[in-house]
């Protein structure tokens, strides 16, 4: 009896090694081509160089959403099999396609598109879970965040979003596990919806994942290149990590000749060994705005392992393509384009002329387009003395020429609302003292540095390398009705116009934290908007000739 078992079980092991590789417990080896977009933010037409709208169609305007249709559909017909397509957040907010359409345009493209996997972004979240849920009932792809914490019935995981998806490529279980930035809080001033920890949530879900047999795994998410890096270095579960957020482009010259037209912040993939062993894990990111489409050729072993050596077998193939002029722009998507431009025709209206590029600068530089903006807030308030923006609400530039309302739109795209605020000069000095400790010594580029962009005022700041913090502000001057400047006076009232978004909403005080613990004497929600304050400044005092005056300064010192 025990010879014939013996003998069964040995035809049945010689059988089982002739099933389909499907129906055995075996790796195989995967050859798997991922594309990779982040941050598009509704910018569905092509841009200029500086992310503006393309005054003249040309090789020298970049992006929009048909060249990135032309584009994928050339990469995916070459290997149908073996192809996904990653969004990692973002996709709404920045243009009057969102401002004025809102999610509706996003589930066309969305689906045009045919993303794989969508990883959800702090923007996307910007109508709260009403400006959202529609989207995701809609699409023909998952939304993904594993560190979303929602007791919310309108905002579902299993329904809305979920906390990662599994796609069989080629046979190969291929995971992708989404995150999210906790910076997302500031949409839910309540805490009716929570983000918490990006690498525990991953690592959490990697570890499911894993026991349930995934070899292949990607973090697909959106919380900047810092975090994605991090998520490499403590989640050796992962195979890849597409991220998005910061806007960063990262790219690698094939050569000394190969110089690109934006700034290289990394390489393209950028590399990161884990902390525990020697596992080494791709990083990549593709700028922003749909100027960049992001390629790579993994090939992974029997163990779902990456090949090695890494940079030639691992990963055969990377580069972000470029979306300018010798990418053809798609003629149906084109075309699908028609009703939602004819929609907007009234933004596309002259207001005024500039004479000069009103440009974006650093985190702390002050720039003329910063300046520009201050100025038609600070003319919404009769009585006010100072106007003061973040920086992350100035998101374009405007080059010389003709300023239509959807030029201004590129650049102020959120409808903050220009408030009122009034307190103490003692008490002034002390929110500008907070913005002015985010500076780094070490680092003078590193976000969110200043901040600010400010009018009506002349202040002059000293950073030293024993870090002065809370005394950094070494002269604080207000313009004057004669056009001059006074010292700040310590027991004055001031009136100051900020953007609603420096604002307090909700339990939530103050939301960059500068007049968190200062004391106001009255604020005002405001009816005016800053895109129709810049737009009826604009209109009164073009043509426009905005300069760096010197409204502030940051020096660095080894100390004072």
């Amino acid at each position: 009896m025990f010879q014939l078992i013996s003998v069964f079980i040995l035809v049945l092991l010689q059988q089982t090694r002739c099933l389909p590789v499907d129906l055995v417990d075996e790796g195989q080896e995967l050859t798997l081509d991922v594309l990779h977009i982040n941050d598009i933010h509704s910018y569905f037409e092509e841009t200029n160089q500086y992310s503006a709208r393309c005054r003249d169609p040309s090789p020298q305007c970049y992006g929009g959403i048909a060249r990135v249709f032309t584009k994928q559909k050339e990469i995916r017909e070459r290997s149908p099999a073996t192809t996904i397509f990653l969004n990692a957040g973002d996709f709404y907010q920045g243009t009057l396609w969102y401002s004025k359409f809102k999610y509706e345009p996003m589930i066309e493209f969305g689906n045009h598109l045919n993303y794989t996997a969508m990883g959800l972004g702090n923007h996307d979240f910007d109508d709260k879970i009403e400006g959202l849920t529609p989207f995701s009932d809609m699409i023909s792809f998952p939304l993904l965040a594993s560190n979303i914490n929602s007791d919310e019935s309108d905002l579902v995981e299993g329904k809305h979003y979920y906390k990662s998806t599994v796609v069989e490529v080629n046979g190969t279980k291929v995971g992708i596990i989404g995150y999210i930035t906790q910076s997302t809080r500031y949409n839910f001033p309540d805490g009716e919806v929570a983000f918490t920890d990006e690498i525990a949530s991953v690592r959490r879900e990697a570890e499911k994942l894993d026991a349930e047999g995934v070899k292949v795994i990607i973090a697909l998410g959106h919380s900047g290149y810092e975090t994605d890096i991090v998520l490499a270095k403590q989640v050796p579960l992962l195979d890849l990590v597409v991220g998005g957020h910061s806007h960063t482009f990262l790219y690698t010259p094939e050569n000394e000749d190969d110089k690109p037209i934006d700034y290289i912040q990394g390489a393209y993939p950028t590399y990161v060994t884990s902390a525990e062993g020697n596992k080494v894990i791709p990083v990549v990111q593709a700028k922003a705005y749909n100027k960049y489409l992001g390629h790579l050729t993994l090939n992974f072993d029997v163990n779902g392992e990456l090949k090695l050596p890494l940079e030639s077998e691992g990963v055969s193939f990377a580069k972000p393509y470029l979306m300018d002029g010798t990418v053809a722009p798609d003629e149906e998507t084109l075309s699908m384009m028609v009703k939602w431009q004819d929609r907007l025709s009234d933004y596309k209206k002259t207001l005024g002329y500039s004479e000069v590029l009103l440009k974006e600068k650093g985190d702390s530089e002050e720039s003329n387009i910063g300046n520009a903006i201050t100025d038609s807030m600070i003319a919404v308030y009769e009585d006010a003395s100072i106007a003061m923006v973040n920086n992350g609400g100035i998101r374009s530039s405007i080059p010389v020429g003709n300023i239509t309302g959807e030029d201004i739109y590129y650049v102020l795209p959120f409808e903050n609302t220009v408030d009122k605020l009034v307190l103490l000069g003692s008490e002034l000095r002390k929110a500008i003292e907070v913005a002015a400790s985010k500076l780094s010594y070490a680092d003078h580029d590193k976000y969110p540095g200043f901040g600010l962009q400010l009018s009506g005022a002349q202040i002059d700041m000293v950073v030293t390398e024993e870090n002065n913090a809370g005394n950094r502000i070494q002269s604080f001057k207000v313009k004057n009705t004669d056009g001059g400047f006074d010292d700040l006076k310590e027991d004055q009232p001031y009136t100051l116009a900020i953007g609603s978004f420096l604002g307090p909403v909700g339990k939530q005080k103050y939301l960059r934290g500068i007049f968190d613990e200062v004391e106001i004497i009255e604020y005002t929600p405001g009816v005016k908007t800053d895109y129709e304050a810049m737009a009826e400044w604009v209109e009164t005092n073009s043509p426009i000739n905005a300069k760096i005056e010197g409204r502030f300064s940051v020096n660095y010192a080894t100390k004072l």
